[in-house]
C-alpha cells in the first residue's frame, strides 16, 4: 500500500513534518496497527531510515493493494497489550518481542525490517 503525506490535516496540533514526512512523498506503509482504546488506525513508513508509526489521518491512500506476504494477528484476548490488531511482515506479526524492539530501534529488529521492506517493494512493484 502507498500513502502520501498530506498537510491539510493537522493531528491533534502536532507538526509531524518535524519527523520528516515531506508533503506530497509517497510513503510504501510496512504495516498497519489498531489499537483497543482508541481505535485509531496507525501506518508503520520508514523517514531517513527510522520506522515510526503515523496516525493514518496524515494521509491519502494511493495504492490500495496490500503485499502478498503480509500477515495479520488479533490481540483482543490479551488484557495486557494496548494493540487490538496488526497487519504486516510475518517478524512483527508474529514475534511478541518484534514490535518493542522495532519501537527501541534495537540493530537486529531494523534489519529485519529492512530486509523485509527490500522485498516488499521488490515484489510489490
Amino acid at each position: 500500500m502507498d500513502i502520501f503525506y498530506d498537510e491539510s490535516f493537522r493531528y491533534q496540533n502536532v507538526d509531524f513534518s518535524a519527523f520528516g514526512l515531506i508533503i506530497g512523498e509517497i510513503y510504501f506503509v510496512m504495516a498497519m496497527l489498531l489499537f483497543k482504546d482508541t481505535k485509531h488506525l496507525y501506518y508503520l513508513v520508514d523517514i531517513n531510515g527510522k520506522p515510526n508509526w503515523f496516525p493514518h489521518e496524515l494521509f491519502v491512500v494511493v495504492e490500495n493493494s496490500l503485499p502478498k506476504n503480509w500477515s495479520f494477528k488479533v490481540f483482543n484476548t490479551e488484557p495486557d497489550v494496548d494493540i487490538y490488531c496488526i497487519w504486516g511482515y510475518h517478524e512483527l506479526c508474529n514475534n511478541d518481542e518484534h514490535y518493542n524492539q522495532l519501537i527501541e530501534r534495537e540493530d537486529e529488529a531494523l534489519s529485519i525490517y529492512f530486509k523485509n521492506k527490500k522485498m516488499m517493494t521488490e515484489n510489490f512493484f
